[in-house]
Order: structure tokens, then C-alpha cells, then sequence
């Protein structure tokens, strides 16, 4: 009699912000569509560094215990949701545990920060890293990009499987009761998101002869310089420093937004400009790994150089001059039903467990 599957997903922990959390979510939940079992462990948490260490070492022993019993009564995947940096370096021990009892596993890159991590490691860390990857059934890759350069590092078994999204189309807004842009971000206000590129954006879009134009940022994390950076250069009325938001609220925030906005050093496949595609909203965004999988220049939005404040005015210049908005807007939704829908997600993550069970 062939086992039953038991499905460990290793990531942040269920409620954590973050791009990671909701595919999570969604492989869960297929997964016990489908049958399996699963045990899920959190590789991380939101709180002060003791809280995060405490809790992956309660996460590790749990895991190690688990395997010890699960793996004679269950047919094991282990499915490993990874970035780069620590975020890699925890998931490693998850999985070098794994590898020692020679039990089928999955390396998921969600970002192309790892390969800042790989370069910048030492030659030790990178043969662990390297053994990992190696060992791995599959190596899982959100965009086309991280597919290509993990196949560069000669690595093989590697699949692209985008993220999924789900979220009801846009209403169709009001127009009479305002008659500025909305640019909407949602993101950590972390250096690596350019928040002060976008503020400095806004700065020189006040004074063009175009519409008037509002920025409202939704995050978390620290934000106080940038309030002052707002506060310094008076821009009050056009750009707005927000804690981040979930369900209804979120989704009423990017319904009623005309653009989406990301100006990222780097992404794996932003969940936030997956969400603007779904919704039919025009796309700009820096021109780098991640953002790139999102936007057809000209066709959807556009893309602009990274940190570019002229590149970035002229590309806003041409969306608002070019079609009308919501011509492009169409144009994101044909996108979203060609490649990110859940379907083609569940369709593609089905393939990847069946191959590892025969």
C-alpha cells in the first residue's frame, strides 16, 4: 500500500508581510486540495532579534522531531521558500536536515537578492550552498530571470513557477469627484524600494504641465525620514506616508489607484504589480530583475532606469499622453490572464509535486 504525501512547507511564519506569505498560503491550501497532509514551519517572524532566534530554534527541533516520525509513515516533500542573505542561511539548516535523511525537497527562490548573496559569500558558505541546490528534486524560480541565471551557475532541475493571484476585478471609479493621478506603492519602506527616489519624483512632477499627481505609499517599517523628507520639500498634498494594509482596506486602496508604482534595486516577481495587473492598472517601474516580468514597455505601462528622475518624468509624461489610461490597463489584465493566474500557478506547482512522487 503506497504511503500517504505529507507536505512540510518551510518559510516566514503565516501572518508575516511580505511577497512569501501568500504563495505560501496558496501552496498550503492546494496541497490539501490535493490530499497531503501538512506541517508548516516558520523560518522566521515578526518581532526583535531574540523572539526570531528563539523561534527558529524551536522551529528546527520541531522539524528534526517531526521527520524523525513522519518520514516512515508518510511520502515526504519538503517544499523551501528562500531569498537570499539570512533568510537563505535559515532555510539552509532546514534543509541540509533534510538532505541527511535523503528525503525529497524543493529550493524556491523568491528573489534575485540571492544571487547578492551567492557573490558576496564566502567560498565555505557557497559549497554549502551549492550542495543544497545540488541535492535538491527541483529548484522553484518566480520569474524568468532567477530561471536563467540559477541555469548559469550550471544548476539543473530548475522551473519557473510564477506567483499566483487572485483579487476581484477594479470598480469603475467616480471620476467626477477628483481629478489628480493616484500613483500607488505598496512595499517596505526599506533603502532597496527607492521610496526617496519616488518622493524626489514627485517633487519635479508638481511643477509639469501634466495632471496633477498624488503619490500614496502603504508600508511598513521605519518611515520617519522620509517624513521629513516630505515635510522639507512641502509636498503634504501629493505625497502620503501610510501604514501598510491588508484585506478590504488594500483592496479598496488599489482599486481606487490609477498607476502602480515600484521603483526597486531589485525584486523576485512583486506580488504588489501582479495585483495591478489582476486589477487592469497601468504599470511603471524600475527597469530591473523582478519588475521587468511585469511590464511590456509601451504595451502595459513602462519601464524606467533604476534611480532615473528625468527617465522615470518622461515615462510618466508619455502613460499620460499616449493611450488613455485605461487602454493600458486592458492590455496589464491580457498580460495577467496569459502567465499569473492561479490556475496556471496550480496547474504548474501540480506538475512539479507529481514529478517528485513517481
Amino acid at each position: 500500500m503506497q504511503n500517504k504525501v505529507m507536505l512540510y512547507v518551510v518559510g516566514p511564519a503565516l501572518n508575516v508581510k511580505g511577497g512569501i506569505t501568500p504563495v505560501e498560503h496558496e501552496v498550503l491550501k492546494f496541497a490539501q486540495t490535493k490530499g497531503y497532509t501538512t506541517r508548516h514551519f516558520a523560518s522566521s517572524v515578526n518581532g526583535n532579534f531574540l523572539r526570531k532566534i528563539s523561534i527558529l530554534i524551536v522551529s528546527l527541533l520541531k522539524f528534526l522531531f517531526y521527520l524523525l516520525i513522519d518520514h516512515k509513515r508518510y511520502t515526504l516533500i519538503v517544499h523551501i521558500m528562500a531569498v537570499g542573505y539570512n533568510s537563505f542561511r535559515r532555510k539552509m539548516l532546514f534543509g541540509l536536515i533534510t538532505s541527511f535523511f535523503k528525503i525529497k525537497y524543493i529550493v524556491h527562490l523568491h528573489s534575485y537578492n540571492f544571487f547578492f548573496y551567492f557573490k558576496k559569500n564566502s567560498r565555505f558558505e557557497n559549497i554549502l550552498v551549492e550542495y543544497l541546490l545540488n541535492r535538491s528534486t527541483s529548484i522553484l524560480s518566480v520569474s524568468k530571470e532567477i530561471n536563467d541565471s540559477v541555469l548559469k551557475m550550471g544548476f539543473r532541475n530548475v522551473h519557473i513557477l510564477h506567483n499566483p493571484v487572485t483579487i476581484t476585478s477594479a470598480k469603475k471609479k467616480d471620476k467626477s469627484t477628483r481629478d489628480e493621478i493616484v500613483l500607488l506603492v505598496l512595499a517596505r519602506y526599506a533603502k532597496e524600494k527607492n521610496i526617496d527616489f519616488l518622493i524626489e519624483c514627485i517633487d519635479r512632477i508638481r511643477h509639469m504641465e501634466i495632471q496633477p499627481t498624488i503619490l500614496k505609499i502603504y508600508g511598513y517599517g521605519d518611515r520617519q525620514k522620509y517624513k521629513f523628507m516630505v515635510q522639507k520639500k512641502g509636498l503634504e498634498k501629493y505625497v502620503f506616508l501610510n501604514d501598510w494594509v491588508e484585506g478590504e482596506e488594500r483592496n479598496r486602496e488599489m482599486r481606487g489607484a490609477d498607476v502602480f508604482v515600484l521603483a526597486s534595486n531589485f525584486e523576485g516577481l512583486p506580488v504588489f504589480l501582479l495585483e495591478g495587473l489582476a486589477l487592469g492598472k497601468p504599470i511603471l517601474a524600475s527597469d530591473v530583475p523582478g519588475c521587468r516580468e511585469t511590464v511590456v514597455d509601451g504595451f502595459n505601462g513602462f519601464l524606467f532606469k533604476c534611480l532615473d528622475i528625468e527617465d522615470f518624468c518622461a515615462k510618466y509624461q508619455t502613460l499620460l499622453r499616449g493611450w488613455e489610461i485605461v487602454e493600458y490597463g486592458k492590455m496589464s489584465k491580457k498580460l495577467y490572464r496569459a502567465k499569473y493566474t492561479k490556475n496556471i500557478f496550480i496547474k504548474n506547482l501540480n506538475t512539479v509535486y507529481t514529478n517528485m512522487l513517481q
